[in-house]
């Protein structure tokens, strides 16, 4: 079985680096509505995308997708 990693970025709409996961094992991960310094994120608009690292470390990069975040 191939171990994966994974790594969660998201930006507000401004370009703005909200949170970066870093790498996490795989196969799944959950971000918990908190910024890189521990506060909740606004509710609001932000773009995601997630890359994915196999043993090897080759990488794959999804799209640019959005999340809204409703409070």
């Amino acid at each position: 079985m191939e171990a994966w990693e994974l790594r969660l970025r998201v930006h507000d709409l401004a370009g703005r680096l909200v949170y970066d996961s870093g790498w996490q094992p795989g196969p799944s991960y959950q971000w918990n509505l908190q910024d890189d310094r521990g506060r909740m994120v606004a509710g609001g608009v932000y773009l995601y995308w997630v890359e994915v690292r196999g043993a090897e470390g080759r990488t794959a990069r999804s799209g640019v997708e959005r999340l809204l975040v409703v409070r």
